[in-house]
């Protein structure tokens, strides 16, 4: 992940953000924020003095010859990305849902840098700021660095820290060097494209060099066993979860939730916090999905759940943005009855993925697809949307209360957008000791987005009550 800035090529993994995005599913990730007693002349200065500071921002991806490159926007106008809003009547949760499930399907203008920040002025116990950012700039986890680069620790704060560390997952030790060898000549390809897309004929010697094709070789033989165990995966069935996508989109949120709910009931049962949260999810879902079809005992649909691909030294520069995760399908046993069997199953599909090749392995198609010809993306694409139902990701935040311009953050949260044929996100972020559950998706699967939060509280109710019920917490594992 490289500095990028003016006439730059943009990477394959951030081009196939811009050639996969579509009407029925725009590549935009969007995040909420509700910030008490912020005035929009702060939030302005605040945007300008720290945002503004990443290059990247001013730039706007253009193709040219079948490639993107960034260019500067010699007309940069700020007021056209940050902008004041108030909410009709009564201005409560609900009409705010409603204002931000329209934004969700409202594209970025692409003459312009593709981000845009709203200010909600009115909204009770804010502002609430609404802050959307195309796919192609960065991904989820970048994203927080930079939002967390707008805010201080403490309310007095006067100068930029440090940017606050991210988890990273390492390459699995299994297949690191077959991981290596397919980046390289990711690499090598994007050189190649870059030269082709300028002219260049040294594009055509790239593609003959001895040592490319060495690479082409070695890392595609590799590389083939991998591929070919995903395309082996069964596709997830068909459920009311997979619709043909809409324009129409909805989303909601939950109330804040106590993380040391989620940790007694790792404690009470031996498994991680990150085990009940997914087992959480699937329980929310069986009984979304029961009220619309039967479910046989042995159902297992997926969430397609991000992994941070970078190291910690390439989270500490805001300069260094794009897109470097991959990706795994976590199993999701909707059709397990039994509250515990699920939590248990979960726990044992888990740990299982910890040494998946998949992460760096999809990083490496995901940059493929962005240097392919239009009719061969969505093709390569539907090796991975076809065999997941959902979008799941799962973000640590900050653990103490943040600051912008001396006035504190009381409530975060963000929504992960949906590519190819995938019509629902589940987003699940802890902050101050707290975690929030954010749905969004096509109207056809979420008419009701607040339902299915209630699905997935009243699972996690059921998982309380039975580790209150057991007598002596079994020893954390």
């Amino acid at each position: 992940m490289s500095t990028m800035g003016q006439g730059d090529p943009l990477k394959g993994s951030d081009a196939a953000w811009l050639r996969l995005d579509r009407s029925e599913n725009l590549l935009v990730i969007s995040a909420l924020a509700v910030i008490e007693g912020l005035s929009f002349e702060a939030f302005r200065e605040r945007i300008e003095s720290r945002f503004l500071k990443m290059p990247r921002f001013r730039l706007r991806p253009v193709a040219r010859s079948g490639v993107y490159f960034w260019e500067q926007d010699s007309d940069f106008d700020f007021d056209h990305h940050v902008s004041r809003v108030s909410l009709p009547a009564p201005a409560d949760k609900k009409t705010l849902q409603d204002w931000l499930g329209d934004q969700l399907s409202n594209p970025l203008d692409p003459r312009f840098p593709l981000w845009h920040f709203h200010f909600i002025e009115n909204y009770p116990g804010g502002p609430a700021v609404v802050m959307r950012v195309h796919h192609c700039y960065a991904d989820g986890l970048a994203l927080i660095a930079v939002f967390a680069s707008l805010t201080d620790k403490a309310p007095q704060a006067r100068q930029l820290e440090a940017l606050p560390d991210v988890p990273s997952m390492p390459k699995p030790r299994i297949r690191h060097r077959v991981m290596d060898g397919m980046e390289q000549l990711l690499e090598r390809l994007e050189k190649a494209a870059r030269l082709a897309g300028k002219g260049d004929l040294n594009s055509l010697r790239q593609l003959a060099d001895r040592e490319f094709l060495q690479h082409v070789w070695q890392s595609g033989m590799e590389g083939l066993a991998e591929l070919v165990h995903i395309a082996a995966l069964p596709k997830d069935p068909a459920t009311v979860l997979k619709p043909k996508p809409g324009v129409i989109k909805r989303c909601a949120w939950s109330d804040a939730l106590p993380l040391r709910d989620f940790k007694e009931i790792a404690r009470a049962f031996g498994c991680s916090v990150n085990d009940v949260l997914v087992s959480v999810v699937s329980g929310g879902l069986r009984r979304h999905l029961m009220r619309g079809q039967s479910l046989p005992e042995n159902l297992r649909l997926h969430g397609t759940l991000p992994v941070n691909l970078r190291s910690l030294d390439d989270m500490s520069s805001l300069s260094r943005l794009g897109n470097r995760f991959g990706t795994v399908f976590v199993p999701l046993s909707v059709g397990i009855r039994n509250p515990l069997e699920r939590l248990f199953k979960t726990k044992h599909d888990m740990i299982n993925l910890r040494e998946s090749g998949l992460p760096m392995l999809s990083h490496w198609i995901m940059g493929l697809i962005g240097l392919l010809p239009g009719h061969l993306q969505s093709t390569v694409m539907g090796l991975f949307s076809d065999k997941s139902s959902l979008v799941l990701s799962n973000v640590p935040g900050a653990k103490e209360t943040r600051y912008i311009a001396g006035c504190p953050i009381r409530e975060l949260m963000f929504w992960v957008p949906q590519a190819g044929e995938i019509c629902l996100g589940i987003s699940l972020l802890s902050y101050q000791g707290q975690v929030q559950i954010g749905v969004t998706g096509d109207q056809a699967v979420t008419c009701d987005p607040d339902r299915l939060i209630r699905d997935m509280l009243d699972e996690l109710q059921v998982y309380r009550d039975l580790a209150h019920s057991i007598p002596q917490a079994m020893p954390e594992s």
